[in-house]
């Protein structure tokens, strides 16, 4: 009687197993339909990124990663403000409308109060703000 429980038991395993490989056979099939797809869809995305105003149709200004040449002159000069060049910035008003002190009173880390130091680093912002436009004041240009 064992030996007929066994091959029960090894045949249902069996069984079972068949169906486990039919499954995976069923998904690596479906796999590569997709596998083959997307590689279509690859090559063709390749070759549509591969042309540019040389190999097709396309105008110069559309060669989109080529780096195309530069049409400005070296001059010889260091970029930014040259030597001796006055600077002109806004200055800062000596009698603005509001003044918004921003004291840190907490640490963002740990939340000790930090009422009671002294600063350490102060910084100075101002904001300035345009006066709306009238409707009469509009030029036409």
């Amino acid at each position: 009687m064992p030996a007929e429980e066994e091959l029960t038991q090894l045949r249902q395993q069996k069984r079972w197993l068949q169906e486990q490989v039919d499954a995976q056979g069923k998904t690596i099939l479906l796999q590569q339909e997709q596998i083959s797809a997307l590689m279509k869809q690859m090559q063709e995305l390749q070759a549509r990124l591969a042309k540019d105003s040389h190999n097709s149709h396309l105008p110069l200004s559309s060669d989109r990663f080529a780096r195309q040449p530069s049409l400005r002159k070296k001059s010889g000069k260091k970029p930014g403000g040259q030597e001796g060049h006055p600077g002109a910035m806004l200055t800062f008003s000596q009698t603005p409308d509001e003044v918004i002190v921003h004291a840190v009173e907490r640490c963002d880390y740990c939340q000790h109060d930090l009422k009671h130091l002294a600063p350490v680093a102060v910084e100075r912002r101002q904001v300035i703000d345009l006066p709306p436009l009238h409707a009469g004041a509009r030029t036409s240009g």
